[in-house]
C-alpha cells in the first residue's frame, strides 16, 4: 500500500519538526490508495469471503490459462460450478509470468457470459489497462447489454478497432444498426455473418427480421446476449427460458421488469440454481410478483405468529414436495431455507421431516438434514407405508 510509506514519511518529519510546530493543528489522515493491478489479477472477494490464496496461479502457464478461460462454462451445469466458478475468478491472485492484457480479458469474458456481469464491471473499473484489450471490450458490453443498457454496448461496437472480423461485434452491428433505423447497413452486416456461414438457427430467426424492420412471426427465447439484445430492439417479448441460454443471460431476464412473470420466475429459480443468484434475490423477485405467480409464497410470508409456525411449515413442505426437477428443488430449498430452519424442534409428521431433510440436502446441509431425519426415525420404526419408508431411505 503506498500509504505505509506515506505514513512513515510523515511520522519521521514529526519526530524531526522543531519544538515551536507542537502545537500546530494535527494532520489530516492520510488516505489510502491500493495499487492497481491488471484485470487477472484482481478480485473482489477477501478470505472471509472464501477467497483462495494469492499465490493460487503460482507456477501456471498462461496460454494454458487463456484456453482454459475460454473454455469455461456459460451456463454453470450445477450450484456447485457456479460457486466454484464464482471462489475462483473472483479472487485475486498474480498473474502468471508472461500473462498479456488478453488473460484479464478472457477472465472479464468468462465471469460476463456466466452471470457474474456486474462483478465483471467492478474488476474492470478497478483494474488496470483492462479498458483498452479486445476480449475486455467485449466482455463490457455483454455487460452492458445484460444490464439492459444496449446503447452503451452499441458505443463500443463503434469504437472497437480489433477484431473486426469478430462475429460477436459484426451480430451485434445489426442490432445497433436497426436500433439506429440504419436498415441498409445492418443488412450488409446480416449478409456478411451469412457469406460466412456465422448464423446460427436462432440468429437467424432474430436478426433476419429485425435488419428488414419486420416483426417476428414466432416468440423467440435468447440464447446469448446479442440475441437479448436484439429482442430488446424489437420491443418484443422474451419467448421463454431457453435451456441453452447463457448464465447471465438467464440472470437478465431475471431481472427484466419487462418480461411477463411465469418467465421471470422461471429464469430467477434457474439463476439459483446454477449459482449466480442468491436467496436473497430470488426472494426480492417472488415478492414483487404478483400472487397468483408465486404459489402459496404469499400465504408462508403472512403467517409470521410464532403459533402458526407448523401450518407455515406445512405450506412449505407441501411447496417443496411439488418441485418437478432438482433445479426447482434447489431454488425452493434456498427459497424457504429460514422457514426450514425455524421449524427446526418442533414435531412434525414423517412426511414432512424427510421433504425438510431432502431440501437441507440439496443445499449442503448433512447435519440439518440428519436432525430431521432423526425427528422421523421413531414413526418408521413404527411402520409405515412401504413407498414412505424407501422414500426416507
Amino acid at each position: 500500500m503506498l500509504s505505509r510509506t506515506v505514513l512513515a514519511l510523515a511520522a519521521a518529519s514529526l519526530l524531526a519538526a522543531p519544538a515551536a510546530y507542537g502545537q500546530s493543528a494535527p494532520l489530516a489522515p492520510v488516505e489510502q490508495i491500493a495499487l492497481s493491478r491488471d484485470a487477472f489479477s484482481t478480485g473482489l472477494l477477501d478470505r472471509n469471503a472464501g477467497a483462495l490464496g494469492s499465490d493460487l496461479w503460482r507456477g501456471s502457464d498462461a496460454a494454458t490459462l487463456s484456453l482454459l478461460l475460454k473454455m469455461a462454462p456459460a451456463r454453470p451445469s450445477s450450484p456447485a460450478v457456479g460457486a466454484l466458478m464464482r471462489r475462483v475468478l473472483l479472487s485475486a491472485g498474480d498473474a502468471p509470468q508472461a500473462a498479456t492484457p488478453s488473460l484479464g480479458g478472457a477472465k472479464l469474458k468468462a465471469l460476463a457470459r456466466a452471470g457474474f456481469f456486474e462483478e465483471a464491471r467492478q474488476i474492470e473499473s478497478l483494474a488496470s489497462g483492462a479498458n483498452s484489450d479486445p476480449q475486455s471490450i467485449e466482455a463490457m458490453a455483454i455487460a452492458d447489454i445484460l444490464s439492459n443498457d444496449t446503447s452503451s454496448a452499441c458505443g463500443r461496437a463503434r469504437r472497437v478497432t480489433e477484431g473486426l472480423d469478430n462475429s460477436f461485434w459484426i451480430r451485434l452491428r445489426v442490432v445497433c444498426y436497426a436500433a439506429s433505423n440504419e436498415l441498409d447497413a445492418a443488412e450488409l452486416a446480416l449478409g456478411i455473418l451469412r457469406e460466412n456461414d456465422r448464423l446460427g438457427e436462432t440468429d437467424e430467426a432474430l436478426l433476419a427480421p429485425l435488419a428488414s424492420g419486420v416483426k417476428l412471426t414466432a416468440p423467440v427465447a435468447p440464447v446469448d446476449a446479442v440475441q437479448y439484445a436484439a429482442l430488446k430492439a424489437m420491443g418484443v417479448a422474451i419467448g421463454g427460458v431457453s435451456a441453452r441460454a447463457d448464465g447471465g443471460v438467464v440472470k437478465a431476464i431475471a431481472q427484466d421488469e419487462t418480461a411477463d412473470w411465469p418467465t421471470r420466475l422461471s429464469a430467477a429459480r434457474r439463476a439459483v440454481f446454477f449459482g449466480i443468484m442468491d436467496s436473497a434475490e430470488l426472494k426480492t423477485i417472488y415478492a414483487a410478483a404478483p400472487a397468483n405467480a408465486v404459489g402459496r409464497y404469499r400465504d408462508i410470508r403472512a403467517m409470521s405468529a410464532p403459533e402458526l409456525l407448523r401450518d407455515r411449515a406445512g405450506l412449505v413442505a407441501g411447496e417443496i414436495a411439488a418441485a418437478k426437477d432438482f433445479e426447482s428443488l434447489y431454488a425452493l430449498s434456498a427459497l424457504y431455507a429460514d422457514d426450514i430452519r425455524d421449524a427446526e424442534g418442533a414435531i412434525f409428521p414423517s412426511r414432512e421431516a424427510q421433504i425438510f431433510a431432502l431440501a437441507r440436502l440439496a443445499q449442503g446441509d448433512a447435519v440439518g438434514a440428519e436432525r430431521w431425519l432423526s425427528s422421523a426415525a421413531a414413526e418408521i420404526a413404527r411402520g409405515v407405508p412401504d413407498e414412505q419408508a424407501m422414500n426416507f431411505i
